[in-house]
């Protein structure tokens, strides 16, 4: 009897351990046309990325951050920095996503649940892209780079 308690615990034991998190990068695509005659912005709301994270029974908050500036995010003809830039924003709730700083927000991430939970947080943001922008038609691309940092 002793030893099936032994075995019960250690198999507890090797469920526990620190809440781990999967980032998975989606890819964007605007799904109406850019017209730069347009008087008001081009809104749409996306989703660059999924977090997923395993859980160890505490409550964390973790934060994913937009590397760069918040205020020079740009997608450019072709893919390549140099060309014709089709300048955007992305927005969390009312302000710019980025890394903190510069009056930007972080995308916050509470997790709580039981060990072994798994809980999935799609990273959705408001896309604006001003009016007004004369830039030739074309493929615009560009790359964000997301972290996530966990708090203390």
């Amino acid at each position: 009897m002793r030893f099936l308690k032994t075995l019960a615990l250690l198999a507890l034991g090797s469920w526990a351990g620190a809440t781990s998190c999967v980032l998975t990068a989606q890819n964007v695509a605007l799904t109406t046309a850019y017209l730069w005659t347009d008087a008001a912005p081009t809104t749409l709301v996306v989703t660059p990325g999924t977090v997923t994270c395993t859980l160890d029974g505490t409550a964390v908050t973790a934060h994913a951050r937009l590397d760069g500036s918040p205020s020079v995010r740009a997608l450019y003809e072709g893919g390549a920095p140099g060309g014709p830039a089709l300048r955007y924003s992305l927005l969390v709730g009312s302000q710019r996503w980025g890394d903190g700083t510069a009056g930007s927000v972080t995308f916050p991430l509470v997790l709580s649940g039981l060990v072994g939970d798994v809980q999935s947080f799609p990273l959705t943001a408001t896309l604006t892209l001003p009016a007004g922008q004369l830039v030739p038609a074309g493929l615009y691309r560009g790359t964000l780079n997301i972290t996530l940092d966990f708090d203390p």
